[in-house]
């Protein structure tokens, strides 16, 4: 809250250095690089050119940074701009007033404004790859549910009362509400959906940080099909809205005895049901959602689902560099968090040391390890190097037995700070064993 305030305060200041320039901006400005220009219907336009519309920029984007998550981007920027064409005043419609109380009064209501209570939102979201659950399945703050389920009419009734609260016609009104109908019911009928409850102060920051909360668990749920459906090609959860496969290219033989068209797969979805029930079968598994439902995860949990998430993408990624990619710097994120060091005998020497007697051959693990970050090395320093799916799922198996081991395990299900797992390889790799 302290760097909010200081910032608004410094965007006041500048305000305040504007106002005397004023004038002389409505009169051919010289045009300059960067550029910068927003107005208000009642308040009038500005516009700044080079240092002005840089230290105005960073401003902005300091403010955005400080309230992330709070209030969106476009929610911050309009406020900010209210409170410079309030303090510069070029309508002239306050201009008995002094600058520096106009400027006062101005960022007093944008600290008021960044800074009010945040609200409580619900948004919904399709969800494909999954049916939908007998019940709500909640999975931390994401429900997955049927649009016509009680959790989720009681929230529809609430947008009704939006609606009819409004001061739009009654025609407007009924097309309001049909076009949520047709967007949001007869569009995904007999889809799941997630209802995502989140706080913040605007609309869009609610749509933002629902997105980044759905993201996280689905990239975990999908990190669990990888698991129980190793190198599956059918199944993804995604809260993408493709519902059927579609042309995606054309194949011509060059002496054109042959043509074909291809097309995108058909994802096909779990049971919602039968997949509740196996992850409740597996130890390891019902750690990641208790994982994911606490709610001030430890540093060392924290440090597992960060891992998990990129796991998940790994799983689930269509182009196999990309799932390569994804599944190595899971390993790293897991193995190293956030040491600088020489990765891939850290990284071999930790993966073989954490897996221990799980193990046919030490040194067999060393080479394997040493071989897969070298094909690492090779997707980050050739865009068309071609990934060998034997190496691929080598790579995707030590990853899942590394998160086997830290989630089913002692002393692993017992650490609690971000460090516990770096310390224990340490010990390790100096060849203590207590």
């Amino acid at each position: 809250m302290a760097k909010l305030r200081a910032a608004i305060e410094q965007a006041k200041e500048f305000a305040i250095r504007l106002g005397g320039l004023t004038p002389s901006r409505e009169e051919g400005y010289p045009f300059e690089r960067p550029f910068l220009m927003f107005s208000n219907h009642e308040l009038g336009g500005l516009r700044l050119t080079g240092d002005e519309a840089r230290e105005y920029g960073k401003l902005e984007s300091q403010i955005h940074e400080l309230t992330r998550g709070v209030i969106s981007e476009r929610g911050s920027s309009n406020a900010l701009q209210h409170a410079f064409l309030k303090t510069l005043d070029i309508m002239g419609t306050d201009s008995a007033t002094p600058l520096k109380t106009r400027a006062d009064h101005a960022f007093k209501e944008l600290e008021q404004e960044l800074t009010s209570p945040p609200s409580d939102w619900a948004t919904f979201i399709p969800l494909l790859g999954i049916t939908i659950p007998k019940r709500p399945w909640h999975i931390g703050d994401v429900a997955i549910a049927s649009i016509k389920a009680k959790v989720s009419q009681a929230l529809l009734d609430k947008v009704e009362r939006v609606i009819l609260s409004g001061t739009d016609s009654d025609e407007m009104k009924e097309r309001t509400r049909q076009q949520i109908k047709r967007e949001l019911l007869d569009v995904h009928v007999d889809q799941p959906f997630a209802i995502v409850r989140t706080k913040s102060i605007d609309a869009g920051a609610a749509w933002e940080t629902a997105k980044r909360h759905l993201r996280f668990t689905l990239d975990c749920l999908n990190f669990i099909v990888g698991v129980m459906e190793p190198d599956s090609k059918h199944y993804i959860i995604t809260d993408a809205q493709k519902a059927r496969p579609y042309r995606v290219g054309l194949i011509v033989a060059d002496d054109a005895s042959y043509s074909s068209t291809h097309y995108e797969r058909e994802l096909m979805p779990i049971n919602a049901k039968d997949f509740q029930q196996k992850i409740q079968r597996v130890r390891g598994l019902r750690r990641l959602l208790e994982y994911i439902g606490t709610d001030n995860p430890n540093g060392h949990q924290a440090r597992v689902l960060s891992a998990i998430q990129w796991a998940g993408r790994g799983a689930v990624a269509s182009r196999p560099e990309e799932a390569y990619l994804h599944s190595a710097i899971a390993l790293e994120s897991l193995i190293l968090g956030r040491k600088d060091v020489e990765l891939t005998n850290r990284l071999a020497l930790s993966v073989t040391h954490l897996l221990g007697k799980w193990l046919v051959s030490r040194q067999k693990t060393m080479a394997q390890l040493k071989d897969l970050y070298g094909v690492r090395s090779m997707i980050v320093h050739s865009g068309k190097y071609e990934v060998d799916q034997q190496h691929l799922h080598m790579l995707r198996e030590y990853v899942r037995r590394c998160f086997q081991r830290l989630l089913e395990h002692r002393p692993f299900i017992n650490m609690r700070g971000a460090n516990d797992l770096d310390d224990w390889l340490e010990a390790r790799l100096r060849g203590d064993r207590k």
